[in-house]
């Protein structure tokens, strides 16, 4: 399915390079989405707000937890279970953050409401 690190040297190096770059791209969104949280609080709708906690919370858990699988457990199986969960749940996560606005929840808002609330 992938390339891993057990197809040799090459193969390894750039695991771990691209595994720690998405790491940190990945703590970058998490303090990217805090900082969204923390300074548009009063202008996203609360049913928004949940779910990118949730989404948000989520992805990061996911990535600890295959860092761990790896590191200290040196579990190259269940790494590579978790970071597999991790990598399609993150392609699905922009789609679950307009959830609610696609099934209409109350206090939903779509990202033209927030557009026209800030401009007003």
């Amino acid at each position: 399915m992938f390339h891993t690190p057990s197809h040799g040297k090459g193969y390894r190096k750039a695991h771990r390079v691209s595994g720690w770059c998405a790491m940190m791209a990945g703590t970058v969104t998490l303090f990217t989405g805090v900082t969204i949280l923390v300074q548009f609080a009063d202008v996203l709708p609360r049913a928004n707000k949940i779910v990118f906690c949730i989404t948000g919370t989520l992805q990061i858990i996911l990535q600890l937890a295959g860092l761990y699988m790896i590191r200290i457990l040196r579990k190259p199986s269940l790494h590579r279970k978790t970071m597999t969960v991790m990598f399609y749940t993150s392609l699905l996560m922009p789609a679950v953050n307009r959830f609610p606005d696609m099934i209409g929840w109350e206090h939903a808002g779509s990202v033209r409401d927030v557009k026209t609330k800030l401009q007003a």
